[in-house]
């Protein structure tokens, strides 16, 4: 779904909403015991990561890049989880290929934020 018209935020912030809004609808579906210990963490895991992605939109140079590279980790940190929830079979195949796909999609954003903080000029 791509953001409405007058969305005057950058990509990365819809696209890591969408993500939440995805992967809470699957986290509804998981089995009580998964729920309440993946399933939260998966939610938690996401929610820190578009904080912690305004939160570099504020700050500049490499005040901007540290804060950058702790989101990268926390995407990390959140495929870890859905890879934990597919092994479980607390998700899909297709939910978990459709998750992986969008976190790969961001993760090519931070990795394209990262390098034009590291590389202002270019």
């Amino acid at each position: 779904m791509p953001p409405p018209p007058d969305f005057a935020e950058p990509v990365i912030f819809h696209k890591t909403s969408q993500l939440y809004l995805a992967a809470h609808k699957r986290v509804l579906k998981f089995k009580k015991p998964e729920r309440y210990t993946l399933g939260v963490r998966i939610e938690t895991t996401t929610l820190d990561l578009i904080e912690t992605l305004y939160l570099a939109q504020s700050k500049q140079g490499q005040s901007r890049l540290l804060i950058l590279n702790k989101a990268d980790i926390m995407l990390k940190m959140l495929t870890t989880h859905l890879r934990l929830a597919y092994k479980t079979k607390s998700i899909n195949d297709a939910g978990f290929a459709s998750l992986s796909e969008q976190v790969v999609e961001i993760g090519k954003m931070i990795g394209g934020w990262i390098k034009s903080t590291k590389n202002p000029a270019s």
